[in-house]
């Protein structure tokens, strides 16, 4: 087929028309007009079905293979409702879309027929009603049990469900949508949840994952019926639930963290209203961010965190040893560290990796609890030129391309569930070449998008190491050392501690000249001192007023 004949036939399906009332539907509420409806709805695979305004008495209707690859038909099927209103010619109607792609239903009233998806992709329900939204009710057939790239927008809905049969259902979006809780307003009767994950893992497909489902605007509400907002069946162990509520008014409930692994829900930029002001578990904080405002704007619902659980990853502190215990790097790996001042916050540390091979570097902190968690790095190229580094964030590697002129920002927030315990970040040479960066800032923090939090006063303190061999000191005598500490100015305080017991001296220190320290220690104990040699810690904190 040429690409002239493919346009034409394209124009020519889309150019055609229907009506229902052309199969002899009535739309009196009287008649029972199913089999006008479906005959309508098989006569053309891509067009418009027009239903005309009026009450139809209809049972279960079915749209079916239109514009999928098995019907090898290019277009769009539009179903224009005009307000039209459906009601069931008996109970447990349906309106089912079944191995479609591209089919846009609008404008449609249904007061108890089920909306079913049985394998449905890129198709859109606008100003539609609904008791109950299903996708994976029965097995269609196992190529057609997916659910992907949906839209309902300005829809009234009381329950979305993924069914026990359903496959992978991604990217469904809802704009804009009304879900009530509680019988009323042609809903006739309650229903607990809004959302529910019913798959079931061990179907043939694998169970469903639900991931990225947005919604977006609306309002979720019903005091009398939902007790939550939305629930995971039992049978859904491990598909993944990926849930985004931003800019939502919830009414009586507000979403909760999940319990289990492999779900995430986040809640953004909303509102809500007839709940206490807002308290939430640390665990649950650590899982899922909240953001949220009470509705009179009172009170901040926020459940997030951002404690930088790096030991100096802020680079606050300066010191002589940046690699070990307690330290920021649990592993150089043979690479050149040297700390300069500068970069964002007052200090930054070139990393300079000549080694090829398996050549990272580690940095390590401590979760205090089952959680996802985040990393942030601000890093440039030290070269002179771009390079691409690679970085492993919690079992997942990114090659990271950094510019020598500006510095650049990597954020990664684990897809799973951290244990409680250890986690690593590493920075290698791309391909394990060796790499030169410099480092301005590393974070590892509990819970899912952390936010970056920079010191506020550069160069605030600084740290150093000396090992002195302090001859022994007779009694009512004072022994005096002098120790270069670089970035120390007269007029900052300083600390002094032994790695030892030191037996009763009396320590003091202090800054004498730019870049020295003297550190005194005064014998009054009786007797002589001998501490001999050992590791003196120098804190000098910088003068802010």
């Amino acid at each position: 087929m040429t690409e002239i004949s493919r346009a034409s036939q394209v124009a020519k399906r889309a150019s055609e028309v229907v009506t229902v009332k052309d199969f002899g539907a009535k739309g009196d509420g009287v008649t029972d007009d199913t089999s006008a409806f479906n005959a309508a709805f098989a006569s053309i695979e891509s067009g418009t079905i027009v239903i005309p305004y009026g009450t139809y008495k209809v049972g279960d209707i079915t749209i079916s293979e239109k514009n999928n690859t098995n019907s090898n038909v290019i277009g769009y099927l539009n179903v224009e409702g005009n307000g039209a209103n459906l009601i069931p010619a008996s109970s447990n109607n349906k309106f089912i879309l079944a191995a479609c792609k591209h089919v846009n239903v609008s404008d449609l009233d249904f007061i108890q027929h089920t909306l079913c998806f049985r394998g449905v992709w890129f198709t859109s329900i606008t100003n539609c009603k609904f008791p109950v939204v299903k996708m994976g009710d029965v097995t269609h057939s196992e190529s057609w049990m997916t659910h992907v790239w949906n839209t309902f927008n300005n829809c009234f809905l009381q329950t979305v469900i993924v069914d026990a049969l359903a496959g992978f259902s991604n990217a469904n979006t809802f704009n804009d949508c009304k879900f009530r809780g509680d019988s009323g307003q042609g809903f006739s009767s309650n229903v607990i949840y809004a959302f529910e994950f019913n798959s079931n893992t061990s179907n043939s497909l694998g169970g469903a994952n639900c991931q990225n489902w947005v919604i977006r605007g609306g309002d979720i509400s019903g005091d009398a019926g939902y007790t939550k907002i939305y629930n995971i069946g039992a049978s859904n162990t491990t598909n993944d639930i990926d849930l985004t509520f931003d800019g939502v008014y919830f009414d009586f409930e507000t979403p909760e963290a999940p319990t289990r692994d492999k779900a995430h829900v986040r809640v953004l930029n909303s509102q809500a209203s007839n709940i206490p002001p807002y308290s939430v578990p640390f665990s649950d904080a650590l899982k899922n961010p909240v953001d949220l405002w009470r509705s009179d704007r009172s009170v901040k619902h926020a459940a997030t965190t951002s404690l930088n659980l790096l030991n100096n990853g802020d680079l606050r502190v300066g010191t002589t040893s940046w690699s070990g215990s307690g330290r920021l790097f649990s592993n150089l790996n043979s690479a050149t560290l040297t700390e300069h001042s500068g970069g964002i916050s007052g200090r930054y540390l070139n990393i300079n990796q000549t080694n090829t091979g398996s050549n990272a570097i580690y940095m390590q902190a401590t979760l205090p609890e089952a959680t996802v968690a985040t990393a942030v790095l601000i890093a440039k190229s030290a070269t002179g030129g771009t390079q691409t580094v690679r970085v492993g964030a919690f079992g997942l590697y990114y090659d990271y391309v950094l510019s020598p002129s500006e510095w650049t920002v990597f954020t990664s927030s684990d897809s799973t569930m951290e244990a409680a315990g250890t986690v690593s970040v590493t920075i290698g040479g791309n391909s394990n070449a060796a790499f030169n960066i410099d480092l301005a800032y590393a974070s590892i923090a509990a819970g899912e998008g952390s936010s970056l939090i920079l010191p506020t006063t550069p160069q605030d303190t600084n740290y150093h190491l000396a090992n002195i061999n302090i001859a022994s000191i007779a009694n009512g005598a004072t022994h005096t050392e002098t120790v270069t500490v670089s970035g120390a100015a007269q007029g900052d305080f300083v600390q002094a501690s032994f790695g030892g017991d030191i037996s009763g001296l009396e320590v003091t220190a202090y800054v004498s000249a730019v870049n020295t320290v003297k550190l005194l220690l005064r014998n009054n104990t009786g007797g002589a001192v001998d501490l001999s040699s050992g590791n003196w810690r120098f804190l000098v904190t910088k003068k802010i007023y």
